[in-house]
């Protein structure tokens, strides 16, 4: 068993998510996830994205994520989609996952997944996986 997606760590293996603003695992040489979660973009995104591009392509990051969109609960909605979109281009320059929060911007989400399967069709890329991950 794999734990996909744990904010923290199970007796089984897992990949431990890690916020931006938190970069310890990435440090511990544990696998893990790393992003910019929909609930910490602020006017100051920019400087955790620059962050987040430093330590991307490190070995144990296996997946770029918790990242998205959330109509409820966070920054400003079109900030959030700036940088989901700004996350979107690090994980194809890095050629890994996405790890997506996405509570009530489903549409949004699905046209943003729409305009890059379009945009790499046309060059001949197969975009990185992303997984939506859901909580109830």
């Amino acid at each position: 068993m794999f734990n996909f997606h744990t904010h923290h760590e199970d007796s089984v293996p897992c990949l431990l998510n890690s916020r931006i603003e938190d970069v310890q695992a990435v440090g511990s040489g544990k696998v893990c996830s790393v992003g910019l979660h929909p609930w910490d973009v602020g006017e100051d995104y920019e400087r955790k994205l620059s962050v987040l591009r430093c330590v991307a392509g490190c070995d144990n990051v296996w997946a770029l994520g918790e990242c998205g969109m959330d109509k409820v609960r966070g920054g400003a909605f079109p900030l959030q989609i700036e940088a989901f979109k700004a996350q979107v281009d690090i994980a194809e320059e890095v050629k890994k996952p996405l790890v997506i929060h996405c509570v009530k911007a489903f549409d949004e989400l699905l046209a943003i997944r729409k305009e890059l399967l379009a945009k790499y069709k046309n060059i001949g890329i197969e975009p990185q996986p992303w997984v939506v991950h859901g909580f109830r």
